[in-house]
């Protein structure tokens, strides 16, 4: 097996998202639609798949990574390089030690590269939470070890929805119980799904900038080409839901969520 390192922008869109979806680590941020996706707008994309050249540019690992400048002032203007890989990578199920070997080695010898030509100071990696490895881990062995990654801790709240409504309601705190009664029992709102039009986009839009204003996040705020992409590529790809939580009486949305979906995740 000779592995040979691909940028995203060489690997066939189909053949990148059914090797995320065949194996167990994938999730949605490693589909094609969604890893370039930048939230904040500053970073350089140089996500790519390591393939096996032997077997027809087999895809064995698909890896999420960006580049951030980040300005530093220390007496003198500076510029710390950093490596970052939100969402992490997916490996192929059900390789050898042998395969994987050889994976990990081309792995790092290409990230140790990307270090090297861009004088890179620190290099973050996590992994999606909800993916089926992760929720079928039992002995919550961290993968990331394996490729000698310092370890840090971060917890992520997840919510089993199969749980009936009343039982889910039942381990909120009891204020918000009171507060979810009192508001549906006035009959005075409702929520309704986006379909992803121009006016639900600009009231998403709207109720976005309002609310990181109002709580003093106002350079937190995220560009308008964001949520335009998920309105109209993500919301009818299936792969994102939109809620509003509406004013009966003036039909007003003074509310919203988005939901990002994933097999049976969200």
């Amino acid at each position: 097996m000779h592995c040979i390192v691909k940028p995203l922008i060489d690997i066939n869109k189909n053949d990148w998202d059914l090797f995320v979806y065949s194996n167990s680590m994938g999730w949605a941020y490693l589909l094609h639609d969604l890893i370039k996706l930048d939230r904040n707008g500053n970073r350089q994309d140089l996500s790519f798949a390591i393939v096996d050249a032997d077997n027809n540019n087999e895809i064995l690992m698909v890896v999420q990574l960006s580049k951030t400048n980040r300005h530093r002032f220390l007496g003198m203007l500076n510029i710390a390089n950093k490596l970052e890989s939100q969402w992490g990578y997916i490996i192929k199920d059900n390789l050898s030690k042998k395969q994987k070997k050889i994976v990990k080695k081309t792995f790092e010898d290409y990230i140790d590269d990307c270090i090297f030509r861009n004088n890179i100071r620190k290099f973050n990696l996590s992994l999606p939470p909800l993916t089926e490895s992760f929720l079928n881990n039992k002995t919550f062995v961290n993968p990331l070890i394996y490729y000698n990654f310092e370890p840090k801790i971060r917890y992520t709240c997840v919510v089993d929805l199969s749980k009936p409504p009343e039982r889910m309601l039942a381990d909120c705190e009891e204020t918000t119980r009171q507060a979810i009664r009192k508001i549906e029992s006035s009959n005075q709102y409702d929520i309704v799904e986006a379909n992803g039009t121009n006016k639900e986009l600009e009231d998403y839009i709207n109720l976005h900038k309002e609310t990181y204003i109002r709580t003093g996040a106002k350079k937190a705020i995220i560009d308008d080409e964001y949520h335009k992409y998920m309105f109209f590529k993500l919301i009818p790809a299936k792969l994102c839901k939109v809620y509003f939580f509406i004013v009966l009486s003036t039909n007003k949305n003074i509310a919203a969520v988005s939901i990002l979906i994933y097999k049976n995740t969200a």
